[in-house]
């Protein structure tokens, strides 16, 4: 497989996106690793996550700057677009990395709220999506740099800002 940037435990396995050839299952009790499904060209799947409220996987898309929301069978059902910048300068923007979702929220780590990063401008940010309706809501983390992985423990969200090297939690402080 090429590059692998996020995975989950789900049951007893493990599943990965590769960024250069889908999704993949690992099963540590024979070793086997299925591909589970293609994921659409040059997206870049770098993160993703399960929701066990609505049983649907959502998967970073870094060089689309959008999140692919699927099925528990693996359909893609739509697409949780950063903004529509994507659209006009077909280059991604935000360099979206992980994701979480947790009941009717999906919250994305990207390296740029506004679009800039590629002008040197790092507003990094946690953004909160309604699963509801598919619309971006207010960040609800700022000024981090590089942000990478989001998890949750003990009813508290983590982020790992990697630039500094700072795990952020209890209400994102150092």
């Amino acid at each position: 497989s090429g590059p692998c940037y996020g995975m989950i435990q789900k049951n007893n396995e493990i599943l990965f996106v590769d960024t250069d050839n889908g999704l993949f299952r690992y099963n540590p009790y024979d070793s086997m690793v299925d591909k589970i499904v293609e994921l659409p060209h040059a997206t870049r799947p770098h993160g993703i996550s399960y929701n066990e409220s609505n049983k649907k996987y959502y998967i970073s898309c870094s060089d689309k700057d959008l999140i692919l929301e699927l099925s528990d069978t693996f359909q893609v059902l739509r697409e949780l677009k950063l903004s529509n910048k994507y659209d006009s300068n077909k280059m991604a923007m935000h360099h979206c990395n992980d994701n979480l979702a947790m009941g009717n929220s999906l919250f994305v780590s990207m390296f740029s709220s506004t679009g800039n990063w590629k002008s040197d401008c790092f507003d990094g940010c946690i953004a909160e999506f309604d699963l509801t309706t598919g619309q971006r809501l207010n960040d609800i983390c700022t000024g981090l740099y590089m942000p990478h992985n989001i998890k949750s423990f003990n009813g508290s969200l983590h982020i790992l800002d990697s630039l500094p090297g700072h795990l952020r939690f209890s209400n994102f402080s150092i």
